[in-house]
């Protein structure tokens, strides 16, 4: 899976860019073909935002977290993403 990172307002180190890589590359495919994902690290005043947005075939899954810490933002993330993949993966699997 080709994973994407930028940041806004902030400038993305590469001890941050090497967390969302293992993090989103860690998550849980279900059996699904997962494609790209897309991360934007954002910080607006003084929340950490991470968008995130998965896409593969049949595929596109979006989640954001906010926290005081970026890293834990991206670990939210990477929950998030993980939940809504296996739910999704259900999903085909009861309408196959």
């Amino acid at each position: 899976m080709k994973i994407t990172v930028s940041a806004r307002h902030m400038d993305l180190t590469d001890s941050l860019k090497d967390s969302v890589e293992n993090k989103i590359g860690n998550v849980h495919s279900y059996g699904l073909v997962l494609t790209n994902a897309d991360v934007v690290l954002n910080i607006d005043h003084k929340d950490n935002i991470v968008r995130a947005t998965v896409r593969g075939n049949s595929v596109n899954i979006e989640a954001h977290a906010e926290s005081d810490d970026m890293y834990e933002a991206i670990n939210l993330v990477a929950e998030k993403l993980d939940k809504q993949l296996e739910k999704r993966s259900g999903h085909l699997i009861k309408h196959k």
